[in-house]
């Protein structure tokens, strides 16, 4: 029933070249540095069957590999996360998915919705993020609390969650250009079984009126570029590059194609009569 859950990665070299990987294949820093930068930088964190196209999603390794890599599309946390965890096993790291909390917003409860990938490269333990909607070290973080890191060019600082009594939960922050940290998630690095994320998967997909979670009622993309990042949440695109940032509000779904195809890296023939009057419907006319 769950076999797919645990299945192996179809193909290493089709993956390696949906996410331009050329560099040398080995068990180091470099490489896995490397591998999570390019999957960054090729596949978008996006929720157009979630929130548009309202199917269902699968966390089978072979289902996501059709979809990712046959199909050149993009995902959500459990699922890029997820099979990201499997190219690394097929590669011969030591990896496994890890239970986080999304920190957003102030106040207490943030469930443990998000999935994160733990790699234990000869005994150091890294954290390793491809499945996240928005930034995220470009490269794989040395789980190491108390110092800031600088993974390419942005400063990361993991400490002790404060108020946690039990489990080894760490918070993520990242320093931002004018200083202050912006907490990012909870980590907790200890092995979840695959099958454990399919309540959370659920939940984020499949409750349409939910207040607790932005997938079934928001639009979310985004992508790491050459110097930065790009964002899209309904018809509000964000740019960073460098120091400059800017934002833009869509008026067509003509427009917001254009750039889901040339920013995103959505696939055009992905975009049938189906989705076009989803995106209309649900984004402009909503």
């Amino acid at each position: 029933m769950f076999e797919d859950l645990y299945a192996p990665l179809p193909q290493v070299d089709a993956y390696l070249a949906r996410i331009g990987y050329e560099g040398p294949v080995g068990l180091t820093e470099a490489c896995l540095d490397q591998l999570v930068l390019r999957h960054q930088l090729s596949v978008p964190f996006e929720n157009l069957d979630i929130r548009i196209r309202k199917t269902p999603v699968s966390l089978g390794i072979p289902q996501l590999f059709d979809k990712v890599v046959t199909r050149g599309r993009g995902g959500f946390c459990y699922e890029l996360n997820g099979l990201f965890r499997a190219l690394l096993e097929a590669l011969g790291f030591r990896a496994w998915c890890c239970s986080c909390k999304v920190l957003k917003g102030e106040g207490p409860g943030h469930p443990a919705l998000h999935r994160g990938v733990v790699v234990d490269l000869g005994g150091r333990l890294q954290y390793c993020d491809v499945g996240f909607g928005g930034p995220m070290p470009a490269g794989a973080l040395p789980i190491e609390a108390g110092d800031e890191q600088c993974i390419g060019g942005d400063r990361y600082l993991l400490e002790a969650e404060p108020g946690v009594e039990r489990g080894p939960w760490l918070r993520l922050s990242r320093r931002g250009r004018e200083g202050g940290l912006t907490p990012l998630v909870s980590l907790d690095p200890r092995p979840v079984d695959p099958v454990d994320f399919l309540a959370g998967c659920h939940f984020c997909c499949c409750h349409h009126q939910n207040e607790y979670t932005d997938f079934t009622h928001k639009l979310l993309l985004n992508i790491r570029t050459a110097d930065g990042y790009a964002s899209l949440k309904d018809n509000v695109y964000r740019q960073r590059e460098g120091d400059a940032a800017s934002s833009t509000t869509l008026t067509s779904v003509a427009e917001m194609r254009g750039l889901m195809e040339s920013v995103f890296l959505v696939p055009a023939d992905f975009f049938d009569a189906r989705l076009l009057d989803g995106l209309h419907r649900e984004v402009f006319v909503a």
